[in-house]
């Protein structure tokens, strides 16, 4: 008989041995899987809200920079060279640009010269694609700076007008400051977790915001993954080529611990690129803050189902050892 009662209490001991071991390696598995989940789908949201966003800023700068060069289209077929003597023709040319809040006018050359009708002469970084677009008869944008340094945003519509020296122009030019671009598509915002850039194809800046101060992109890109002992070419040289096939670009930077969602969007009239980037800090300490409570329930739950069943493992070793003591009793009784 007792050698009975062993036996039985060796298999409970062991059974529930196996059974707190199995209970604890669900949850611990559970509490693993739900954690790493999180922060998946954290990544999965953010591409489909970058994604979003960067075509939704894009196709607001189309509609601003369609909207102004509208105006400037309506400037060349409201005064044309036939009707009005040259200089009545440039009063009311700057009169009308500059009702409607551009900075500067002119006539722009075929050869990539400017014949101010008002305003300050502006300076081409790479006149190349500029002209082209203006002498193919297109709309283009572009940056230029001043002489005081400041950048100002270049709008071109083809037109056909007698310049200064006689020749026949090109297009009619006007200049509107960067930061009426950076203001209308809210570049400038620090309401929301996203800041953005607009570069050129070299990785020059055109408009920069949020902690941006070097001069190129890239060189800030390599600065930040250099501060980490790494290197940042494998993500510059995918960003370029993304670029030069006018292709939109997404990635996922990790610097160190902290991670950033890269979003890259062509602009149309142009040869910029959006640039819009989604830092992970915050949403990360919240998916931190989540896992931590849900490995805290899960062992707490856990903890709760162990309890219950040495509950039971108690109360049933304790009535199985009165039955035995009761058998044996009866048995000596017998």
């Amino acid at each position: 008989m007792k050698k009975l009662l062993n036996n039985s209490t060796r298999f409970l001991t062991v059974s529930l041995a196996l059974v707190l071991l199995l209970t604890v390696c669900i949850f611990s598995f559970l509490a693993v899987f739900m954690t790493r989940k999180s922060a998946e789908t954290i990544s999965a949201v953010g591409t489909a809200y970058m994604t979003g966003m960067g075509e939704k800023v894009t196709q607001h700068f189309e509609t601003t920079i369609q909207l102004r060069l509208s105006q400037l289209e309506a400037l060349v077929i409201g005064f044309q060279p036939d009707d009005i003597p040259a200089k009545t023709l440039r009063e009311e040319l700057a009169s009308n640009a500059q009702m409607r809040g551009f900075e500067s006018l002119a006539f722009y050359s075929r050869e990539g010269e400017f014949d101010m009708i008002y305003g300050e002469t502006p300076i081409l970084a790479d006149s190349g694609p500029f002209l082209a677009s203006m002498n193919n008869g297109d709309k283009k944008v572009a940056v230029v700076s001043t002489d005081h340094g400041e950048k100002d945003i270049l709008l071109g519509v083809s037109a056909e007008y007698v310049m200064s020296n006689g020749e026949t122009a090109t297009a009619l030019v006007a200049c509107l400051p960067a930061d009426y671009i950076a203001e209308t598509l809210s570049l400038y915002s620090e309401s929301t977790l996203v800041y953005s850039h607009i570069i050129r194809r070299d990785g020059t800046f055109v408009i920069r915001s949020g902690d941006a101060f070097r001069e190129s992109y890239f060189d800030r890109i390599q600065a930040m993954f250099e501060e980490q002992g790494e290197s940042g070419d494998q993500y510059i040289r995918e960003l370029e080529a993304a670029m030069d096939a006018g292709e939109d670009y997404t990635a996922l930077l990790t610097f160190g611990n902290e991670r950033r969602h890269l979003q890259c969007n062509k602009l149309p009239y142009s040869e910029w690129f959006l640039i819009t980037v989604l830092p992970y800090g915050q949403l990360d300490e919240e998916v931190s803050s989540l896992s931590h409570t849900w490995l805290l329930l899960a062992f707490l739950g856990c903890s709760v189902i162990l309890a219950a069943l040495l509950l039971v493992f108690w109360q049933y070793s304790k009535l199985l050892r009165g039955q035995m003591s009761e058998l044996e009793k009866a048995r000596k009784e017998a």
